[in-house]
């Protein structure tokens, strides 16, 4: 009988110690996992989504020329749609040399030249694409039936790829066709369509109305002293889609009371709508925007955010989604300034950088097409990358969340390869994230320190900076910063003012009312070295006890296996 106690004790322990083990190689994995993961660079760009929906082309009608008879407004529509669309799936057989879905687009001549045009050898893949259209009708059958016009203009690019997926050529290229159209089945099939020599003759575009000059603006840039936002409710993917008008009030407010004169927020582009931009959405942030008016804050404002699509078939929509949000709101006075992109080195570890940059290159055109006043940056998340595109943006701009030694080294190296750019910091701050188990995080008095010394080098040299962020947050979305807890609880406590609406020791800087932190006893121990002399004190008590606990745990055995034993005989 004690034989038996005692192999059953050894079981428990044996089950114990596995299981143990078990956790702690699935955490290691996890580390691993997270530090390790990447994709293949350029073997993403064939996943093009099959809808027609993302694909938002510009298309514009020109006046007519004279006709048999005039278009009705919504036969126009339904043109538009079915142009473009014909024209996506012909630019998706092109990319997979698969012509069997042209069939509804096209009628039998339209599709016969088609197939003869696509090469279904996969040596030269193309990928090519439609940004601009300007139609002009010049004819129109009597029965409604069949449509003449020119796409005068349509701008073009197109990216040749090898079967490696190596890119061989990247080009943009304007031209004109002769389009015809024929209604079949209740729909507008493209017959015919021929490039063409013609005039452009397209219509002048009206000059923007400048309310403020740029180096008004950029002055306001360089004198700020920010904050990126998020609602403490709803950061990050919640903020827009839980948009609370009223919670904004007070923050604004409130960041007016901290005497914070500029924020810093995201555009998410796809809860925006990406290239068919939703109006409620911006609904709020044009309210956003007054409010910030009222508080007499400035705001700059981040595009793309969340968006990774590198696509030349991502690049109409991230036209029109520039062209609806700036123009709508390039007049507005709180809006000082654009950071087209956040961090966009980061997709550099996971997307061909070459496609990444030809994409940034086009949305900082796009963007001075639509407002050439505001000054315009991209947020790199190093210093060294914010050389990249320099001679094209107003001014330069970095995150830092090093060793703050490290700050003076990359102000200097900006300085001396850009010395004609002014520098703003527009993201710093530190985590005050304090594991209980792992030893993550500082104490309390060296995160003082570190975020001091990083306040005092962008003081000393006159470098406007935004500080991350206004609260802390409850919650962290997995899909935003990792579902591990060393990578979610992290993004939690970068805020100055914590989850029960207490200012932090962060404050005392901003108000310039401490330059030295005094901590307690307790706040010079890191929280995980207090778990561990714990459970240490827990081992040693039980190595002491352990004769005592053996015969307690076989009394719990013996007890338990005789009341099931006594049980079974009844």
């Amino acid at each position: 009988m004690i034989k038996n106690e005692k192999n059953t004790f050894k079981l428990f322990l044996m089950a114990g110690v596995v299981i143990l083990i078990s956790i702690l190689v699935y955490g290691m994995a996890q580390v691993w996992v997270f530090l390790s993961v990447s994709r293949a660079n350029a073997a993403v760009f064939l996943e093009v989504k099959d809808t027609p929906d993302i694909y938002t082309p510009k298309l514009v009608w020109l006046p007519d020329e004279p006709v048999e008879r005039p278009m009705e407004d919504f036969t126009r529509d339904i043109l538009k749609r079915d142009y473009i669309r014909a024209l996506y799936q012909r630019n998706l057989a092109m990319l997979n040399g698969d012509t069997l879905l042209i069939q509804d687009y096209y009628t039998a001549l339209g599709r016969e030249k088609l197939k003869r045009s696509i090469s279904k050898e996969k040596a030269i893949i193309k990928e090519h694409i439609e940004l601009e259209h300007h139609l002009q009708l010049n004819y129109y059958s009597a029965d409604g039936q069949i449509i003449g016009f020119l796409d005068k203009a349509t701008t073009e690019a197109e990216r040749v790829w090898n079967k490696e997926k190596q890119m061989l050529a990247y080009d943009t290229d304007t031209l004109n066709y002769q389009v015809i159209m024929i209604l079949e089945d209740g729909y507008w099939r493209i017959h015919n369509m021929k490039r063409v020599e013609v005039a452009p003759d397209l219509p002048k575009v009206d000059s923007v109305v400048v309310d403020f000059t740029k180096a008004e603006l950029l002055s306001k840039i360089l004198n700020a002293k920010g904050i990126n936002y998020y609602p403490q409710e709803a950061p990050f993917k919640d903020f827009w889609i839980n948009y609370d008008s009223a919670q904004v009030e007070k923050d604004f407010a409130l960041i007016k009371k901290l005497k914070f004169n500029s924020v810093r927020i995201f555009i998410n582009y796809e809860q925006f709508g990406k290239g068919m931009v939703i109006p409620e959405m911006m609904e709020r942030l044009h309210h956003l925007l007054d409010v910030a008016e009222l508080n007499q804050v400035t705001v700059i404002l981040t595009l793309f955010d969340f968006n990774s699509d590198f696509n030349l078939f991502n690049f109409p929509a991230t036209d029109r989604h520039l062209e609806t949000i700036l123009t709508a709101f390039r007049h507005h006075p709180a809006l000082i300034g654009y950071d087209l992109k956040n961090e966009p080195d980061i997709d550099y570890n996971y997307q061909d950088s070459t496609l990444v940059n030809q994409w940034l290159e086009f949305v900082i055109a796009k963007a001075r097409s639509y407002d050439p006043v505001r000054p315009m940056t991209i947020g790199w998340s190093n210093a060294d990358k914010a050389l990249n595109f320099k001679d094209k943006l107003d001014f330069l701009s970095f995150h830092f969340y090093k060793s703050p030694k490290l700050l003076k080294e990359d102000l200097l190296f900006l300085k001396k390869n850009a010395p004609e750019k002014k520098v703003v910091v527009s993201e710093y701050g530190k985590s005050t994230y304090l594991s209980k188990i792992f030893p993550f995080g500082n104490s309390k008095n060296s995160l003082f320190k570190a975020l001091l010394s990083v306040h005092t080098v962008l003081e000393d040299n006159h470098i406007p900076a935004y500080f991350w962020t206004l609260y802390d947050f409850k919650e962290v979305a997995s899909d935003v910063a990792g579902k591990m807890p060393w990578q979610k609880n992290p993004q939690k406590f970068f805020g100055i003012i914590d989850v029960d609406g207490k200012p932090k020791d962060a404050m005392k800087i901003f108000e310039h009312k401490a330059a030295t932190f005094k901590p307690s006893l307790i706040d010079r121990i890191p929280p995980f070295v207090l778990t561990y002399l714990f459970l240490g004190a827990v081992f040693v008590l039980i190595i002491i006890y352990f004769k005592k606990l053996k015969q307690f745990f076989i009394y719990l055995i013996n007890t338990r296996f005789k009341g099931l034993k006594d049980f079974s005989k009844k």
